[in-house]
């Protein structure tokens, strides 16, 4: 079985990065790589896990992502930064 390598700059073609970006994740992260014949080669599903798990925020899925706070009423928002009212007991 062989592994699906593709030249660096199809690579960089179809993530839409940048040479040294590219370099980067590949040697940061592991990636499978080779070099024949004064090509660099690269595995493909190595460096897309590595790029989304590692690189990309905007690909990283909903589960992975921080949980957005829900929005709070303006009177409770007050009520933190102001306490509350004054009463008297009677």
């Amino acid at each position: 079985m062989s592994k699906p390598y593709r030249p660096i700059d199809e690579i960089i073609e179809i993530f839409w990065i940048t040479l040294p970006n590219a370099k980067c994740i590949i040697k940061k992260h592991k990636v499978d790589f080779f070099q024949a014949k004064g090509k660099f080669q690269v595995h493909v599903k190595d460096f897309y896990t590595a790029y989304t798990k590692h690189f990309n925020p905007s690909l990283f899925d909903v589960g992975t992502s921080k949980s957005i706070k829900k929005e709070k009423n303006i009177s409770d928002i007050f009520q933190q930064l102001f306490g509350s009212a004054y009463s008297v007991n009677q």
